[in-house]
């Protein structure tokens, strides 16, 4: 099975969920199929959501239903430092998860498409814990392991501008 055959049965699945809990008619699937072929947005449902063709919490509750496992809304969430920096920021970006939690030797991960069969590998590249997947949306999860490493270098750089201060501080007083 090609990417294109799995992502197209993914569309399907979700069209199938958002026709049943009537957020879309039957006779609107095409003209959102083709209106979706022809845009530049990459995933569905986040055309669904930039179309504003349902909101963002009723296409939580979608993909749950979809994917059969608990979805997460990343905005705002904030991240575990220590497992953040056991993984990659080109590789989450890339594969579009982000780690949420960890209780033992399980690890919860926040993925946008957390069947990915590719998945499961890479994180066990960079941890050996067993992985419970959440789904989220992709845009959301990149945005918030962007946001995560530019306060940790902003952070880190407020750190040393603060040390360098009161190292010129202290000379001073030395001096006098």
């Amino acid at each position: 099975m090609n990417d294109n055959s799995i992502e197209y049965a993914m569309i399907k699945g979700m069209n199938e969920i958002l026709i049943a809990r009537k957020l879309i008619a039957a006779i609107d699937v095409q003209a959102l199929q083709e209106a979706f072929n022809h845009s530049e947005v990459e995933r569905y449902e986040e055309f669904l959501l930039d179309e504003e063709v349902v909101v963002k919490a009723d296409l939580l509750n979608v993909l749950e239903k979809y994917y059969q496992m608990p979805a997460v809304d990343v905005v705002g969430m904030l991240l575990d430092h220590d497992l953040v920096i056991k993984f990659p920021k080109d590789v989450m970006l890339r594969m579009g998860f982000v780690p949420y939690q960890q209780d033992g030797d399980i690890l919860q991960v926040i993925a946008a498409r957390p069947h990915d069969a590719e998945l499961l590998a890479v994180i066990g590249e960079s941890v050996s814990y067993d992985v419970v997947f959440m789904v989220g949306f992709y845009r959301d999860i990149c945005d918030a392991v962007k946001e995560f490493y530019d306060s940790s270098i902003a952070s880190f750089i407020g750190d040393d501008v603060e040390e360098e201060e009161e190292e010129l501080d202290d000379e001073v007083i030395d001096e006098l």
